[in-house]
């Protein structure tokens, strides 16, 4: 009897059985992050916008997209102090913005970005260069509005819920 072996095989079993419940991503498929933390990542965020803008990265047509925020947070106090950003009134804002389409997905750094009105102003012409589709997005409409004064949605967004509940009250026939 080998303990240690025994241990490993849990272990194979465990990694084999977690790998099958998690989506996987094709190996192709490409993540950005946007921000303006510090100079490299600002450098990195506003090419790869202008390279969005003058279409030299094409954005898929139909695009997720959600928020995260939380209302307080000492992490997030740390980090907004760190860059020199007034704490009044901004745990009311977005922490971070998730698009994800077929081809590639951006993670936006809100915090890091606020003040940059250059990288803010990119975004909106991106997100108009999409439609948007979410779940119950009023609330992240609220927190993206907050956020990016001029944006609108309203044309070019598909909200979700309404089609998932008109498709929940149809009953099938059996």
């Amino acid at each position: 009897y080998n303990e240690e072996y025994e241990y490993e095989l849990e272990e194979k079993e465990i990694e084999k059985n977690n790998k099958n419940k998690y989506f996987k991503l094709p190996e192709e498929y490409i993540f950005y992050y946007i921000s303006a933390e510090d100079d490299n990542n600002y450098n990195k965020s506003l090419n790869l916008l202008n390279d969005i803008i003058t279409n030299k990265i094409k954005l898929d047509k139909y695009m997720g997209v959600d928020t995260e925020w939380k209302s307080s947070n000492n992490f997030y106090d740390l980090y907004q102090e760190n860059l020199g950003i007034n704490q009044s009134n901004l745990s009311d804002l977005a922490d971070i913005i998730q698009v994800a389409g077929i081809n590639q997905g951006f993670i936006f750094d809100l915090k890091s970005i606020i003040k940059n009105e250059e990288l803010k102003e990119k975004i909106k012409i991106m997100f108009q260069k999409t439609i948007f589709i979410g779940f119950e997005f009023t609330n992240d409409v609220i927190k993206l509005g907050q956020f990016f004064k001029e944006i609108t949605f309203q044309n070019e967004f598909i909200e979700l819920s309404a089609i998932y509940k008109e498709k929940k009250n149809k009953k099938t026939p059996e």
